[in-house]
């Protein structure tokens, strides 16, 4: 009996991955995230962060007393972290939706408060709602941690460059006063205006079929 539930479960799980498509948005029994401008170039592990329903539409807390709804604040997700339907308290999609929906609701009735009840709380009731992984326990902590643990990214040659990114970033801003004495000032300007025009890219989410063409990237 359990090895037929351990393969139905398998089987959901393969048929919602299958159904994950990032050109319409859509990431069934996900938690998306995307960068927000200027504060996630500067700390990569804040981000806007959003829930999808079991048909992949994705629900984010975006602004006082507003839960967008397939329209997530920021632009598209670049990064999905997708969860087991099967550690859901009663199990099934509907308990799923049920909980994303009411947490949905709740929020609506909520002020945006950058610091303490933002977008992650908002994933954090509706995962607590359902009882996943048998936790009430989640919240904006745990969640900005897994998610930095587990989320893949949505086009993976992401991962290496935003982290190049960052480093030039973080360079060019240590060695600002002394730029001008500084051997290799040179290539840190240039740091600095590449990690600008990409992760401005990241930000505005484009399409992975978009021609623009990185050729530094490829090595060309």
């Amino acid at each position: 009996m359990a090895d037929a539930v351990e393969i139905e479960t398998m089987k959901n799980y393969n048929l919602a991955f299958e159904r994950i498509d990032p050109s319409i948005s859509r990431y069934p029994y996900c938690i998306v995230w995307t960068p927000i401008p200027v504060l996630s170039w500067l700390f990569p592990f804040i981000g806007h962060m959003g829930i999808c329903t079991s048909s992949g539409v994705i629900r984010d807390f975006a602004g006082p007393y507003f839960v967008s709804e397939d329209n997530m604040a920021f632009g598209r997700p670049t990064k999905y972290w997708m969860l087991d339907v099967s550690k859901v308290y009663a199990s099934g999609s509907n308990a799923w939706d049920t909980a994303v929906h009411n947490a949905s609701e709740e929020y609506k009735q909520r002020m945006h408060n950058l610091c303490c009840d933002n977008c992650h709380s908002h994933v954090a009731m509706a995962l607590n709602l359902m009882r996943y992984d048998n936790s009430t326990s989640w919240n904006m902590v745990n969640l900005c941690l897994l998610s930095l643990i587990h989320g893949k990214h949505v086009r993976p040659l992401l991962t290496p460059r935003s982290r190049v990114e960052h480093f030039l970033l973080w360079t060019d801003a240590l060695f600002w006063p002394s730029k001008s004495q500084h051997p290799f000032t040179a290539i840190i300007k240039l740091g600095r205006a590449r990690t600008f025009f990409n992760i401005t890219l990241d930000c505005f989410c484009l399409k992975e079929e978009s021609h623009i063409h990185l050729g530094w990237l490829e090595g060309e």
